[in-house]
């Protein structure tokens, strides 16, 4: 049972080989990882353990060191250039297709949340499930707090409302579309920004040792995320945040137990057309453009039971757990303890179907940022009034 709630926002691993999950899975038991940008800043490392130019491999991810300049996420050279392919933007490097100038800042958005519940589920899949991998293996899971989710992911809209109309990835004249392009200590800060500005008690207490800018997307703090949590876990904080990945595979399933929301998936990819996902979601059968499909506006497809757009497909959509190698089940389960990797779910618009499954899970390195990934706002519901 949900309520939907229209919140006035002011808005100005786990396993011994962990890294191979994100270029191939652990061993021969999971699955395929999609395409990652593979040696660039925050992503794993080559195989011959090499990165792009100005970039070291530190326990597999490539990092720019504290005096790394001209790369991805680093500060400019003294001649305010940068390695091919980027452009000096304040004084970082940076795509050329980031920090495109949007709609002048409104001072407010409307930011559509929906109540969920708290509750018990299985979380993960059963074994027959169609390409079901061993990471998805079922646990039972009991939330106790009641939480509110975004209806869509963060839009470019949004985004840059609170960023002085600034996008992370060139619009293509889509402020509807999800916002994406940022690491996940991005996310963390635009989250605390969102806070402040309800005069809420941010999530996170974000570290003095970080390089670049929330502001462009590439904000670097280190592949420790949880050393900026300002509470004892995610759920105790009062202000918005990622969704745990219990939370995020509550809310996508929306009380159902099939492979996606509108029932399971059988057959082979794009022989024909797919048409338990096509209602729902954008992906690499329906929107097939090059190299990870197209972003698309949110709300095009139909929502999940609990009023939930684009949970599925269009963006992936990073939680807030490190991966582990198995769920861990129990009561407000928060992920791997000691982890270098956190998880995105949902799959993207130019996804395979097997990754569009709730149950499907990739790892993502905490200072990475791609076009095809996202995030979807959370925060723990206060009480209700009488």
């Amino acid at each position: 049972m949900v309520m939907h709630e229209s919140g006035r926002a002011v808005v100005a691993a786990a396993c011994v080989f962990l890294f191979a999950v994100v270029i191939g899975g652990c061993g021969d038991a999971e699955t395929p990882a999609e395409d990652e940008e593979v040696g660039t800043l925050g992503a794993p490392c080559r195989a011959d353990g090499s990165c792009d130019p100005g970039l070291t491999c530190v326990d597999g991810v490539c990092t720019a060191g504290s005096e790394a300049q001209g790369v991805l996420g680093a500060p400019c050279f003294g001649d305010g250039s940068c390695v091919d392919g980027l452009v000096c933007l304040g004084d970082l490097c940076t795509e050329e297709t980031s920090g495109v100038s949007g709609p002048e800042p409104t001072g407010a958005l409307d930011l559509d949340l929906v109540r969920i519940e708290a509750g018990t589920f299985t979380m993960g899949a059963p074994e027959d499930e169609w390409n079901w991998q061993p990471m998805e293996t079922q646990a039972t899971v009991t939330l106790t707090r009641d939480f509110l989710v975004g209806e869509t992911p963060v839009t470019q809209a949004q985004w840059a409302s609170m960023n002085n109309g600034i996008y992370t990835l060139n619009p293509e004249a889509c402020p509807q579309c999800p916002a994406t392009n940022m690491t996940m200590w991005s996310m963390m800060a635009w989250s605390n920004a969102l806070s402040e500005s309800e005069g809420l008690e941010p999530c996170y207490d974000l570290p003095d040792d970080c390089t670049g800018a929330w502001q462009n997307g590439l904000l670097n703090c280190g592949q420790d995320p949880a050393r900026a949590l300002a509470a004892p876990d995610p759920y105790a904080c009062e202000g918005y945040r990622l969704p745990t990945e219990a939370e995020w595979e509550y809310a996508a399933r929306a009380g159902t137990t099939t492979s996606t929301y509108n029932g399971d998936l059988t057959g082979a990819e794009c022989e024909d057309s797919m048409p338990v996902l096509d209602p729902i979601a954008w992906y690499g059968c329906n929107n097939p453009t090059p190299p990870h499909g197209t972003r698309q506006p949110v709300r095009q497809k139909e929502p999940n039971p609990w009023g939930l757009y684009d949970i599925l497909g269009n963006a992936s959509e990073l939680v807030w757990d490190a991966f582990a190698e198995r769920h861990p089940g129990g009561t407000d389960p928060v992920g791997a303890e000691d982890a270098l990797v956190r998880v995105k779910r949902g799959g993207h618009a130019g996804a395979g179907a097997m990754f569009l499954r709730v149950s499907s899970r990739e790892a993502h390195g905490p200072t990475a940022a791609f076009p095809h990934v996202g995030f979807r706002i959370a925060r723990t519901a206060p009480p209700e009034g009488p």
